[in-house]
């Protein structure tokens, strides 16, 4: 709903529905992290760094953050990047999106409508006429 507001309010160019669903998918990214963070700080590990004396903010960056942290950050990376695609395609097809000379999926497939209801889903091949069709019995031949 909030994209929707913001592309409405806004111009709707790529630059600002990347901006937007980056934007929104923050708080999700956020939370798990801060899930992991209160999960690790129970571990052992992190109180013999800081008894050792490290810095607090190399423990936070490097062995929480960098550490443990960093799969869990390219899995949501990953998966972001998948979510703003359907949702970039969803907002092009509906018209809030991408104009039409920027290419996109979701215009391409508002293209494309018109197609499938009209029930041509494959082009059909071009109809070779046949002059004389081949006999296959003048080429065999029957030895006994």
């Amino acid at each position: 709903m909030l994209i929707l507001l913001v592309i409405a309010a806004f111009k709707a160019d790529i630059y600002a529905i990347m901006v937007v669903v980056g934007i929104t998918g923050m708080p999700e990214t956020a939370n798990l992290i801060a899930g992991k963070i209160s999960f690790l700080r129970q571990k052992n590990f992190i109180e013999a760094a800081h008894a050792l004396g490290l810095p607090a903010h190399t423990v936070i960056l490097k062995h929480i953050l960098w550490l443990n942290c960093r799969a869990l950050l390219v899995i949501q990376a990953t998966l972001g990047m998948a979510e703003a695609i359907l949702v970039e395609t969803s907002l092009s097809y509906l018209g809030f999106g991408v104009q039409e000379p920027t290419p996109s999926w979701g215009n391409m497939v508002q293209a494309g409508a018109n197609y499938f209801l009209q029930g041509n889903f494959w082009p059909r091949p071009r109809r070779r006429s046949r002059s004389s069709p081949p006999s296959s019995a003048s080429s065999c031949s029957a030895t006994a």
